[in-house]
């Protein structure tokens, strides 16, 4: 018991931590005047050109104020950081005005934080926010150049920030401490050697690594102003962070990865720039033996091989980074592409004390085939072309063994012209006994199909980005032709529109409408699965489904964004087949809505609408369109919303199989997750959980007042897919796969009723809702069980830390209340009319002490669902 009191202890202490950070940045964002008179952001031109101003922005003020004979030099790697510091102005405003969430921890073990996945682009205010709270976080910074004496410096290092706890900054509304940032003296008196011996290309590479150094430095001083800790928290930037070393994941988001200059005699890359991707676990594991904790999302398996690839920058992009005309044209989202260096040549290099084992050489080539790179028996790696394919090819059916080499070809670079190649290379194997066989086992089944998947991703963005041009440069005219001769569409939103035998009858049109809205909200999410690349899984057997993972939904689109991602919906639409079902009937079972089944005779290759996939066709249970028609003509608005409702989610729901049908290459059984915190393959239910925070249900018990939200996963919910042989992949050990137990939160009607207002919709366009989460409040709810019976000890204690960790209180017959309703409850029962206690407790238990959950079975709730509304009208 113990050891319990303590671990709850501790999730408690650490929930009121999380908890004070979050009211934290509540209240600076209340704070904030957007209407107070502020500097205006200088442009591109004006950073590169600046000029002395009573009002400075915050930019200028975060320049490094470094006090040294070298100072003059540091002019060009100090405007150099300030466009970098604009760019990268979406993660700070991450890191300071988004709420991170606290993992649960062991013992004496760090504080892990976890931060929403920063915006791609932000608004004027959010930006105006984000300079005001670094403007004043530049005051309390300290610049300095490293000396002998600089504690914990090492000679290989370019920048060190160090915490000052001494320092805290309660006093411009932030719960962490200042920082004292230091640059390497080595590396300014570098730069001013280029400077004073007039090598402009050593002056510019020189200026790039300092203006890197302070942008990672800089982010690691706003994390330690930001949490409330004392310089042992670690921070995971964004769900996709696979370390907490926050300084090298802002410069793998910024610029792909980490820059060197190769050592000098070590390779063909000696003394060239280069960069290595990060995760860098060299870097990681010198981290952790100097005794810096860096926390990691899983175990590497490449830090147990020690091999890495560098990768040569030409200078050019060094350089053209100093060219005016690269900052000044183009938006942030094609700069950031072009501060990522290309990939075409490179060493492997060995790290770390072990040996390499063949096992590992041959897993390297893998990977880096898979990337479209042939790794040489020298350890050279480069980009193959489509001329030395053919040159390959060609020696192999003269007799060369160039095997080897053949397969080191990507296929995402050759298209579909290298399966031809391969059948006859193929051919040309079996002709040959005494050659080697290729193996062909499942990896190389799932490698083949992952990279025709990106081949293609990367087409279909190719072919919007030109359409994007081409609408800029069409006339209006012209456009209005190609209209009319059908080359596009007016309104892809229609095309998504269910489409039933006979037409659409009319009282449906408040569903469709709903249904559409809802699409838009979710766009970030089928912008995922439609245009960015899944990974596969690893699997050992063929036997086994072949999964895919998503990476995490963006949390806004730009505009091309949503663009893009409409007309791929379109596409999707136009080839959808919409037919009604009827439980117990037509493949339904009696709990089914909908469904969705994959059309595997109507692939959609061949059609040019740049989808692997195939076509769907949707059912919907005809009972639910009955529903709605029967509150129609009975005049039930409320009802007719209801049933509108619901409808509307089934069909978001099925969209959501039909686009992973239509997205994933080949005809087979396949399964995805919607992004790498999804424990679920069921991505329509996972889609639920990410916009309304789980599924609706309406209990058939006749005491039961009001609409219950049912968090996934769902423990009964997930056995119950397995069990008719649906396909729901699981992993983790997510509470809700393994518990028997679950909360149902009650939902108001005025939850949904609320999204048939044209107002609510116009709030979201204008930013004012969370993106695409349209959560119900969670104020109360029951306790179901699972089966007619009593928790188990163990289980209650579960449930105990649970509920502590919600904020939440367990009352008698298993009613669940937040703390805070609890307290107003207790408040409103002592000011009540007859001013008894014990009276008001029976009519909240509704008077026959039969209040509880059993399973499905929720009793005596009508007269709790009154006192929670009479709760609300006392708090107007």
């Amino acid at each position: 018991m113990g050891l319990i009191k303590l671990t709850i202890a501790r999730a408690a202490s650490d929930k009121l931590i999380e908890k004070s950070l979050h009211d934290q940045i509540d209240a600076s964002q209340a704070a904030f005047d957007p209407d107070c008179h502020r500097p205006e952001e200088p442009t591109a031109f004006r950073l590169d050109h600046p000029r002395s101003s009573k009002e400075e922005h915050p930019i200028y003020l975060l320049q490094p104020k470094i006090t040294s004979v070298h100072s003059r030099s540091l002019i060009s790697a100090k405007q150099l950081y300030m466009h970098f510091l604009s760019d990268a102005l979406p993660i700070f405003h991450t890191l300071i005005h988004r709420k991170p969430e606290l993992f649960p921890r062991k013992a004496c073990a760090s504080m892990v934080w976890s931060c929403p996945e920063p915006l791609t682009t932000l608004t004027q205010e959010q930006r105006a926010r984000t300079w005001d709270v670094l403007g004043k976080l530049s005051e309390e910074l300290v610049w300095d150049l490293s000396t002998s004496k600089t504690q914990g410096w090492k000679p290989t290092t370019n920048g060190l920030c160090t915490m000052e706890s001494d320092h805290p900054l309660n006093h411009i509304g932030m719960m962490g401490s200042a920082s004292t940032i230091t640059t390497s003296r080595s590396l300014v008196k570098s730069l001013a050697k280029t400077v004073r011996d007039g090598d402009q290309l050593g002056q510019r590479w020189f200026s790039f690594r300092l203006a890197v150094v302070w942008l990672h430095e800089l982010s690691h001083a706003v994390m330690n102003a930001v949490l409330p800790c004392k310089g042992h928290d670690e921070i995971l930037l964004g769900p996709m962070a696979r370390t907490s070393e926050l300084g090298f994941e802002v410069e793998a988001r910024i610029f792909g990865g980490q820059f060197q200059l190769f050592p000098a005699g070590q390779s063909i890359l000696g003394g060239e720039p280069t960069f290595k991707s990060w995760p860098d676990w060299e870097t990681v594991s010198t981290y952790r033996q100097g005794g810096t904790n860096v926390e990691t999302r899983e175990p590497p398996v490449e830090m147990s091989r020690g091999l890495a690839v560098a990768w040569k920058i030409e200078w050019k992009y060094v350089e053209s980074m100093f060219e005016e005309s690269f900052w000044a044209t183009g938006s942030t989202a094609s700069r950031l592409a072009k501060l990522q260096p290309e990939r075409r040549t490179g060493v492997m290099t060995k790290w770390g004390q072990g040996k390499v084992t063949p096992a590992d050489w041959i897993e390297m080539r893998r990977v880096l085939k898979e990337e479209g790179f042939v790794l040489e028996d020298s350890g050279l790696v480069r980009y193959l072309s489509m001329d030395q394919i053919s040159m390959v090819l060609a020696n192999q059916f003269v007799g060369l063994a160039s095997v080897t080499m053949i397969q080191c070809v990507s296929r995402t670079f050759v298209d579909r012209r290298w399966e031809d190649l391969e059948y006859l290379s193929s051919k040309s194997r079996h002709c040959h006994h005494n050659m080697p066989r290729r193996a062909t086992d499942i990896a190389d089944s799932d490698a083949h199909d992952a990279n025709e998947l990106y081949a293609q991703i990367r087409a279909n963005h190719a072919a919007m980005e030109r359409q994007d041009r081409l609408a800029v440069t069409r006339t209006p005219s012209r456009s209005r032709r190609k209209d009319l001769r059908g080359g596009s569409t007016s309104n892809p939103q229609q095309d998504i529109e269910p489409r039933f035998p006979g037409g659409n009858i009319p009282s449906i049109e408040p569903a469709v409408l709903l249904y559409k809205r809802l699409v838009g909200h979710a766009l970030p999410i089928f912008h995922t699965l439609l245009l960015r690349k899944p990974v596969v899984l690893p699997r050992t057997d063929s036997s086994q489904t072949r999964i895919w993972e998503f990476p995490a939904p963006l949390r806004q689109l730009t505009q091309e964004q949503k663009g893009h991602t409409w007309t791929f919906l379109a596409r999707i639409g136009r080839h959808l087949t919409w037919a009604y079902g009827q439980r117990g009937k037509d493949g339904f079972s009696h709990a089914v809505e909908g469904s969705t089944r994959i059309q595997d005779h109507l692939p959609l290759v061949h059609d040019g609408l740049g989808l692997l996939g195939c076509a769907s066709k949707i059912k919907t249970d005809s009972g639910m369109i009955l529903d709605i028609e029967d509150s129609k003509e009975d005049g039930d608005s409320a009802a007719q919303k209801w049933h509108s409702f619901r409808l509307a989610i089934v069909w978001l729901h099925e969209l959501s199989h039909a686009v992973i049908n239509a997205v994933l290459p080949g005809m087979n059984w396949q399964e995805a997750f919607l992004d790498p915190g999804s424990s679920t393959t069921e991505i329509g239910m996972e889609l639920e959980a990410r916009i309304f925070g789980g599924s609706f249900v309406r209990l058939k018990d006749p005491t039961l007042s009001g609409v219950w939200l049912r968090e996934w996963p769902d423990c009964q919910a997930v056995k119950e897919y397995q069990r008719v042989g649906w396909g729901c992949e699981t992993r983790g050990s997510a509470d809700g796969l393994t518990s028997e137990w679950s909360i149902l939160w009650a939902v108001s009607p005025s939850f949904w009723e609320v999204m048939f207002d044209d107002v609510f919709w116009e709030q979201s366009k204008a930013g004012e809702l969370a993106a695409f989460q349209l959560w119900p409040d969670r104020s109360f709810g029951v306790l179901s069980v699972i089966g007619d019976r009593e928790l188990s000890v163990q289980e209650r204690i579960d449930v105990g830390i649970e509920m502590r960790i919600r904020k939440c209180t367990l009352r008698e017959h298993n009613l669940v209340l937040t703390d805070s309703l609890a307290a107003e409850m207790e408040d409103f029962d002592q000011t009540d009319s007859d001013g008894t206690y014990e009276s008001d407790r029976e009519e909240v238990m509704g008077g026959d002490g039969d209040v509880g959950v059993r399973g499905d079975e929720v009793i005596g709730m009508g007269d709790m669902v009154e006192k929670m509304e009479e709760i609300e009208i006392s708090r107007r």
